[in-house]
């Protein structure tokens, strides 16, 4: 059995280190996912990727079926692999807008919710 880890939020951590990704997991049979839509803000910008990891044979075998189905079905299209390189390069910015604005939303949550505590004793 794989495991199959979408880690599109993995960069969005609230508080110290990020997790640790699955993607160089080499004891189980992993397939470890991202995308362009998430981590960059851009939800038009179909982008995806896909890494697989694990016991070296089982890798080359599913390496070359997904390659199968690469080429039939998902043919990212021209404009979006030109500009990845500079999507790339503003997910920093976008993301840490996001975890700020999280952060004060978590903020204001715990103060409403300790407010409530304290009202009802």
């Amino acid at each position: 059995m794989a495991i199959i880890a979408d880690e599109v939020f993995l960069d969005f951590a609230l508080e110290g280190d990020r997790s640790a990704s699955f993607a160089a997991n080499i004891g189980a049979p992993t397939f470890t996912l991202s995308g362009l839509s998430k981590i960059s803000g851009l939800p038009q910008m179909k982008a995806a990727w896909l890494i697989a990891s694990g016991p070296q044979e089982w890798k080359r075998k599913a390496l070359a079926r997904l390659e199968v189905i690469a080429d039939t079905f998902l043919s990212p299209n021209a404009p979006v692999q030109l500009a990845m390189p500079k999507f790339l390069g503003l997910r920093h910015a976008f993301q840490k807008q996001v975890i700020e604005r999280a952060s004060r939303n978590l903020a204001e949550l715990d103060r409403q919710l300790a407010a409530q505590k304290d009202v009802s004793g």
